[in-house]
């Protein structure tokens, strides 16, 4: 699997005073029928603030997301290529910039077969989100597949992952809070989108005037038939006060596609 190492530099606006927020990216082809995980890292001193990705899902080639996170200076995304013939990339981003060091707590829940279902990290007293990931179990036919759906900061101390089963026995579904001393004040913005059959789309939420990205989220229409559900294409920072996702409908069902962007003054 070929990996590809990237970074840019931009403004970042954090409590009224302007530095630096550098995005580093780390890319992986995926073959049909393999899993990817791929690696981004910060350079010292800074560490990731919030996470990203992209991943290709197409008639070609459907990524399915098994897990997004960090660890310090690095950012990890992995996702599986289980049936379509085609390659696909997997991209994990890393916003990275000063921060303090932060403590990680998890939570997990058995999803069974046709089942939807959530689980939540809580941090602990006198500490709040900063940001989040999660961990999915998808392995190929005959299964389990517990398919990402949403991703909430749903309170101060609170993240939650959401996911469906789509096939096969029971998986695990596990949410990821990073947890940062105090309580982060922020306002919760979100655009939905509808996603017709066939296609990708995608839906930016922006920030209030005032207000600058913290980080983002997710949620979608979910469905308990196989490729009903919108499978997630994309989760990025497409400027300072803004958040975009996008997502893949496979068949004809309708469904709805939230960007939740999470803004702080």
């Amino acid at each position: 699997m070929k990996r590809v190492i990237a970074a840019a530099i931009v403004g970042l606006v954090c409590a009224g005073t302007a530095t630096a927020l550098t995005i580093h990216t780390g890319s992986v082809t995926v073959p049909p029928g393999k899993r990817g995980t791929v690696i981004a890292t910060c350079p010292p001193p800074t560490r990731a603030m919030f996470l990203g990705l992209k991943a290709t899902v197409s008639e070609q080639a459907a990524l399915e997301l098994t897990s997004l996170g960090a660890g310090g200076r690095r950012a990890v995304a992995s996702a599986i290529n289980p049936e379509r013939p085609g390659k696909g990339t997997l991209t994990v981003i890393a916003y990275c910039g000063r921060r303090e060091e932060l403590r990680t707590v998890s939570a997990s829940t058995s999803v069974a077969k046709g089942m939807q279902a959530s689980a939540t990290a809580v941090c602990p007293p006198k500490t709040s989100v900063v940001f989040g990931g999660f961990r999915a179990t998808i392995r190929p036919a005959p299964g389990p597949e517990v398919t990402l759906n949403g991703l909430e900061r749903i309170s101060a101390r609170k993240w939650r992952a959401s996911a469906v089963n789509l096939e096969g026995p029971s998986g695990k579904l596990t949410a990821i809070a990073y947890c940062g001393p105090g309580t982060r004040r922020l306002v919760a913005s979100t655009k939905s989108v509808k996603v017709p059959y066939g296609k990708t789309k995608a839906v930016t939420a922006s920030c209030p005037r005032g207000k600058t990205l913290a980080f983002g989220g997710f949620r979608s229409t979910h469905y308990t038939d196989r490729f009903a559900s919108i499978y997630p294409a994309s989760l990025v920072r497409t400027g300072s006060h803004s958040w975009t996702v996008s997502g893949h409908k496979f068949v004809p069902l309708i469904g709805k596609l939230t960007a939740i962007a999470y803004c702080r003054a």
